[in-house]
């Protein structure tokens, strides 16, 4: 990889775009926030997805392992969001991707990010490290004024083939991640 470019990835690998600081060590638990405020909040961000913009209806899958009772509850927020919104094991995610706009991976060890860029779905999460790993674009975490807090992965986001409308980023602020060149291999 020629100089240049590295530079170009090191320099956009790892934005996290956040409404806030870089999250601190015990803000890394999973579903930070009440599904019944993710979902409204993941519904108003979809109209700043290029992509989904022009979209009638966002369809939406909430994806499980062993949560079967909370991606129920999930999809019941969701759907009163206004989103078209299902719930399927993992093992049923390639047979469902097709009809859906987004995939919800709702347990952190769940992401399947090359179906999500191969098939241009957008991954969102209410688990605040799956999105630091790179597991999914969009996750939603707690700040430590207990603000909800936008995480933006936006290499991922690319990888899946979706921008967000820059109206979005003035309303956020952007924080760089160091990464060193064996973060990619």
């Amino acid at each position: 990889m020629n100089r240049r470019v590295w530079n170009f990835v090191t320099a956009f690998a790892m934005l996290l775009v956040t409404c806030g600081a870089m999250p601190d060590a015990d803000a890394a638990q999973p579903m930070e926030l009440p599904v019944e405020l993710q979902a409204p909040i993941f519904g108003k961000l979809f109209k700043y997805d290029l992509r989904l913009k022009g979209a009638k209806e966002i369809r939406l899958v909430v994806v499980y392992l062993d949560a079967k009772a909370q991606a129920s509850e999930i999809v019941g927020a969701f759907r009163s969001a206004g989103v078209d919104a299902i719930s399927a094991p993992l093992s049923d995610l390639p047979t469902k991707i097709d009809s859906v706009d987004v995939v919800y991976f709702l347990e952190s060890d769940l992401p399947s990010v090359t179906l999500c860029e191969s098939k241009e779905k957008l991954s969102i999460s209410g688990v605040r490290k799956v999105v630091e790993t790179g597991g999914v674009s969009i996750a939603l975490g707690k700040g430590k004024d207990s603000k909800p807090k936008l995480i933006v992965n936006l290499i991922r986001l690319q990888f899946e083939k979706h921008r967000l409308d820059s109206r979005l980023f003035k309303m956020v602020k952007v924080v760089k991640v160091e990464l060193s060149p064996d973060s990619f291999n």
